[in-house]
């Protein structure tokens, strides 16, 4: 949602685009004001991928091995990689469920700068 924001993505920045982007979020963000009063419905569609969502998700243990798993891969976006990654650790060592958190064999701790490029490189060679 347009209050909390959004992010650049640092490869956008890396490329010197960044200023491109925030113009463009810019332009994004004002359609969905301008529709918003009469609209706001449709003026959802206005918001960005990039913008920051609030949600909560409830998951029991066999739900949250599966999900930190998989989208700590290295094949996993970013934003969500750390994300899962904090859950695991939070897991651990906040809720104190160790057995759980160790269970999860699976998790991709490293950080991971071109998550598909391994996997289309394999691809590739086939």
């Amino acid at each position: 949602s347009l209050p909390l924001g959004y992010e650049v993505p640092a490869e956008v920045e890396a490329a010197g685009l960044g200023q491109r982007w925030r113009d463009s979020v810019a332009v994004a963000e004002a359609a969905y004001r301008a529709i918003g009063e009469d609209l706001p419905q449709q003026a959802q569609y206005c918001v960005t991928l990039g913008h920051r969502i609030r949600y909560l998700v409830s998951l029991n243990a066999r739900e949250a091995m599966h999900m930190i798993e998989l989208r700590t891969s290295p094949q996993g976006h970013p934003s969500y990689r750390r994300i899962c990654q904090e859950m695991h650790r939070l897991i651990d060592e906040v809720a104190g469920h160790h057995l759980v958190a160790g269970a999860m064999r699976f998790v991709g701790s490293e950080d991971v700068h071109l998550p598909r490029y391994a996997a289309e490189a394999r691809a590739m060679r086939r």
